[in-house]
């Protein structure tokens, strides 16, 4: 099954037992001996942060386990039921033990919502399991919606106890709710989910690695309250289905009694084990969704990937949740990047977004293009020479190819460019030593379902130019963070400095591919005026960087 993303790790400890006997301490292998089994379990990376429970099942929730033996196919334990603690371990239920002929172990394990079902006649017969229609965080609807499956066959005993991990597929889906307040700064009394069917049903079969679920249940409105924190993540678990373009989806309900809702715009399938973020400002009378397919110019990209309307407004919290303002939507007609090995997954991303800060220290810490093992800057890495392209992404690529075939160099011999990739998560200065001088940065890296931060090709740098509404976002965000900010007095765009000039990831001159070259834009503000030269690739410069999403 595909590996999950982003709602729920579990660290779990079950105490469970098989195969024990005092031989087995000289004879660790010794047919007759009972050994103890010891299951830790952890569900695949999907977080419940809003849920108090980013790394273990909530206590008191069941996990249903079966213990065969791998060799005959004989079962050892049926339905052995064992319940969560408070610190995640799982106890309870009957005392296991491996295989007294020392064969090998399959173990089968699943938590979910089974209402009366017979769990001893589970296997080979179709189940339902329901999500709650109440999520909220003030009760237990939330935790038993979620429905995670765990298969491990030929588990060998090495020892007394042999402690085994089982890392649990999330089969389910999860949506993401971020309420932020906008024009009237309206509050809210109640948010839902609507027009889910409720009910997952699947056949379990142990010779299957996966288990596959459809959704079935009665059709209509079937709401699914959530929480309605605003500026935080409201969550619920729900099942994997397609719904139309035009269903009603999210209903947000204000203290008077306004019931604002929001339609999928276009037809939507919810995939087992993904996550859905929909970040909804709430204006009186009004509902602005943002997602990543739907971003504008000017818009806020948050440290989580998703993205934040500019007509918002944005508290402190928020702010300190940006990490860039997007400046271009859609994927440019003349970005020949492929960006499906990223965290974008998929050939074409949806837009673009620019750094708050420079990617260096100010004038004191300006940076080559290109410095060498033996200070060297005449080797042609690759990238384009177009002064029209906006290749940064697949340009920066470039630097890494040429390492990999060119013995002794590393990106460090690149300054500008590591200096790009590595923001927000810098470590070294402009001559690879480690340093702390970049810690105020961490708060800005990449998010994961991005492209990560490139240098710009040049024409992606000289159009950021041509974005004024870049300085009325990147104020909004340095007005709303908190005095002691690390990195507020760093956030700017044009009017940073008078003048000042960045380097672009495009090589060569202007006019040639001379391989000692390459080109950067300079903005001079008190004329409102951008350059374009190219220069020796050792001469220092800014850096500012971007990245796709």
């Amino acid at each position: 099954m595909k590996a999950i993303y982003n709602m729920l790790f579990a660290a779990a400890a079950l105490t469970l037992a098989a195969c024990t006997g005092d031989e087995l301490l000289d004879k660790p292998n010794a047919p007759d001996a009972q050994v103890e089994l010891r299951l830790t379990s952890a569900l695949e990376v999907q977080s419940r942060a809003a849920h108090g429970f980013d790394t273990q099942l909530k206590e008191g929730e069941a996990v249903h386990v079966w213990v065969d033996d791998a060799t005959t196919g004989k079962s050892l334990y049926s339905n052995n039921t064992l319940t969560a603690g408070s610190d995640g371990a799982l106890t309870g239920g009957e005392t296991m033990y491996f295989p007294a002929t020392c064969n090998s172990a399959s173990i089968y394990a699943i938590h979910g919502n089974f209402g009366n079902t017979d769990m001893a006649d589970f296997w080979g017969k179709e189940q339902t399991h329901t999500v709650a229609q109440d999520q909220r965080s003030t009760g237990d609807g939330y935790a038993q919606s979620d429905l995670v499956y765990y298969k491990l066959s030929n588990v060998s005993r090495n020892g007394n106890p042999t402690t085994v991990g089982l890392t649990f597929k999330h089969l389910l889906s999860k949506v993401e709710v971020v309420l932020v307040q906008g024009a009237g700064k309206p509050t809210i009394s109640k948010a839902e989910i609507l027009n889910t069917r409720l009910n997952a049903t699947f056949t379990p079969d142990k010779t299957d690695e996966t288990v596959t679920v459809t959704a079935s249940g009665t059709t209509g409105e079937n709401p699914i309250e959530i929480d309605n924190d605003l500026s935080d993540v409201n969550e619920a678990v729900i099942v994997p289905q397609t719904l139309k373009k035009g269903t009603e989806f999210i209903r947000i309900t204000t203290p008077g009694g306004d019931k604002l809702v929001y339609s999928l715009p276009a037809g939507k399938t919810f995939k087992p084990g993904e996550k859905y973020r929909f970040t909804i400002t709430v204006e009186k009378g009004n509902l602005i969704v943002k997602t990543v397919e739907n971003a504008a110019e000017g818009d806020y990209l948050l440290s989580d990937g998703s993205v934040l309307g500019k007509e918002s407004i944005l508290t402190q919290k928020a702010a300190s949740q940006v990490v860039g303002i997007v400046f271009y939507v859609g994927h440019h007609e003349k970005d020949g990047s492929d960006y499906t090995d990223t965290g974008i997954k998929q050939k074409k991303c949806h837009g673009y977004a620019v750094s708050l800060t420079f990617a260096n220290n100010g004038d004191h810490d300006k940076l080559a293009w290109e410095k060498g093992p033996n200070g060297e800057y005449d080797r042609d890495v690759g990238a384009t020479n177009s002064r029209d392209d906006w290749n940064g992404y697949s340009n920066q690529q470039k630097f890494h190819e040429f390492i990999r075939n060119n013995s002794g160099w590393e990106m460090k011999h690149f300054p500008a460019a590591f200096a790009c990739e590595t923001y927000g998560k810098r470590k070294f200065d402009q001559n690879g030593n480690p340093t702390n001088a970049y810690d105020w940065q961490k708060p800005l890296a990449a998010p994961s379902n991005t492209s990560g931060w490139f240098m710009p090709s040049l024409r992606q740098l000289v159009d950021l130019f041509e974005c004024s509404f870049l300085t009325e976002s990147m104020r909004a965000v340095k007005n709303s963070l908190p005095d002691d900010c690390g990195y507020k007095d760093y956030i700017g765009w044009l009017e940073a400095k008078d003048y000042w000039d960045s380097w672009s990831s495009t090589e060569g001159g202007l006019q040639s591919r001379n391989p000692k070259l390459a080109t950067h834009a300079d903005y001079r503000y008190s004329i409102s005026q951008a350059y374009i030269a190219s220069s020796m690739k050792a001469q220092e410069n800014y850096v500012r960087a971007v990245l796709a999403f």
